[in-house]
């Protein structure tokens, strides 16, 4: 993903959902993201080339 930032809503390879991007590590290229559905849903530590800007990047599922 290019240029993530902390409150960019995204979504991830192999999750459910939309997610909110909490926290950003740029020397272990991860972030920790939150559900936006399940607010105590935090998962940390997700690589950053998993994750896709909302309306930005392609999904692999979508026909477009």
């Amino acid at each position: 993903m290019k240029n993530p930032h902390v409150g960019q809503r995204v979504w991830a390879e192999k999750l459910t959902g939309t997610f909110v991007i909490l926290a950003i590590d740029d020397d272990h290229v991860t972030a920790d993201i939150q559900s936006t559905n399940s607010p105590e849903f935090i998962e940390r530590r997700v690589s950053l080339r998993l994750l896709h800007a909302l309306g930005g990047d392609a999904s692999p599922t979508s026909r477009d």
